[in-house]
């Protein structure tokens, strides 16, 4: 493996703008009984400045060279309803706004900002709710679109209702298990296969993407056709709006996520927890495994309850194209950031492997 020195100018973009940007489940204060995702949509819905119904097209990626994120998505939101408009906004339904998002594909090259990997298709068009911040320092008049929801409006208009007010607010479990019972409920179906039960899994917490092996134990588990069949274990967020579900098989794109599955049986199940790549609006998305939920579908299409599963990091399947990155964090001159800096870098040094080390310069800054 190559020696790979990861020298660090560190600098550190804050984005202080707009606190829906970013919500950390480690600072979240008084949550009302709220789930997690339940929290940061709330969070979300009271953060935004405007939230619409409407249609996404005409997007293209641009170098802005005044921003310290250059490369920017730029599109267009054609508003068909306004379900949460602030006093800094003035639009009216019917209208075309300006968006933008960070991240883009410049010359077949593109370029993320954080998990958001843009790769804009200029003539499709993409119906959805929108969150957005009136937020453009470079004077374009555009809204930063900070976050999308494919939920139903008439899930989402009571919701704003709850958080305007600051009240709690209930989303609908969205996953595939729990839309499965919802259906069988409504058509009146009663389930004459083993439901699959998980007891325990060892160990509780992992990394993705990092070969970490799982052991789930439990009861009608049943067995596994085939690499392919619906027999999955499926890792769900437990503060993803956009239901993300990662299949640890990786057949949603088997051409880039491998099968994570080492052995299948009715009573126990060996699988590394997953890392890969999702299909997302025609862009290829890294979905690093988060915190949340863990549950297994047998091939009879019968889903066990989701257990807890904690995810302290994931490799998002992105790697360095050289042996030295270096990385700037503007520490604004702040002696107790420049010593946080040094001091997670040391701790990482003392526990890392040979190939993969931190160094500094002389100064930080």
């Amino acid at each position: 493996m190559k020696n790979i020195t990861l020298g660090l100018v560190f600098c550190l973009f804050f984005i202080p703008f707009f606190s829906g940007a970013v919500v950390s489940a480690d600072i979240i204060g008084d949550t009302m009984g709220m789930s997690s995702l339940d929290y940061h949509f709330y969070e979300d819905i009271r953060s935004a400045d405007l939230i619409v119904q409407g249609i996404l097209f005409d997007q293209k990626s641009i170098i802005n060279n005044s921003s310290p994120l250059p490369i920017q998505t730029e599109g267009k939101i054609y508003i068909k309803k306004i379900l949460k408009q602030s006093n800094t906004s003035n639009i009216t339904e019917g209208m075309t706004i300006e968006e933008y998002v960070f991240g883009g594909t410049v010359d077949n090259k593109t370029t993320c900002a954080g998990n958001i990997c843009p790769i804009p298709v200029p003539d499709e068009t993409f119906e959805g709710i929108y969150f957005l911040g009136n937020w453009d320092p470079w004077g374009k008049g555009r809204y930063y679109k900070f976050k999308s929801s494919s939920r139903s409006i008439d899930e989402i208009i009571p919701a704003i209702a709850n958080a305007e007010k600051g009240l709690p607010i209930k989303l609908l479990d969205m996953s595939i298990a729990a839309q499965d019972e919802r259906e069988r409920q409504k058509k009146g179906i009663v389930s004459t296969t083993a439901v699959p039960e998980i007891t325990n899994i060892t160990p509780s917490i992992g990394s993705g993407g990092t070969n970490t092996k799982l052991t789930i134990n439990g009861t009608g588990f049943g067995e596994k056709q085939s690499p392919y069949s619906n027999a999955d274990v499926i890792f769900f967020s437990g503060h993803d709006d956009n239901y993300l579900e990662y299949y640890a098989s990786g057949r949603q794109e088997p051409n880039y996520n491998p099968n994570e599955i080492i052995n299948w049986t009715d009573t126990r199940i060996e699988v590394n927890v997953p890392s890969g790549l999702l299909l997302i609006e025609k862009e290829y998305v890294p979905f690093p495994t988060s915190s949340g939920y863990i549950y297994v579908r047998t091939d009879e299409e019968e889903s066990s309850e989701k257990y807890p599963f904690s995810v302290p990091f994931s490799f998002g399947r992105r790697k360095w194209n050289s042996n030295t990155i270096s990385y700037v964090v503007n520490a604004d001159n702040n002696s107790d950031f420049l010593n946080a800096i040094n001091a997670a870098a040391d701790s990482w040094n003392a526990i890392a492997p040979t190939n993969f080390f931190l160094t500094f310069p002389e100064t930080l800054h």
